[in-house]
């Protein structure tokens, strides 16, 4: 599979299920592609903003992982 193919599927999915958090083990088997492309895939969502790296390792929507809240003083 072609990265911009993937990341055209990574998105819709995405965009389906917006509560979907992947890691990029899960994205070669559900995607059947190979570990190179998962992971340029996934840091190209990351770097226009769609998705968000997770501390589990996973990746989620952008606007849907919890941002730390912010202290108030």
């Amino acid at each position: 599979m072609r990265v911009i193919d993937l990341i055209r599927r990574l998105r819709d999915e995405f965009t389906a299920m917006p509560g979907l958090r992947l890691t990029t083990a899960q994205v070669e088997r559900l995607c059947s592609a190979d570990a190179q492309t998962s992971a340029s895939a996934l840091h190209a969502l990351v770097s226009v903003g769609f998705l968000s790296p997770m501390p589990n390792g996973g990746y989620g929507r952008t606007n849907l992982v919890k941002a730390p809240r912010a202290v108030h003083s």
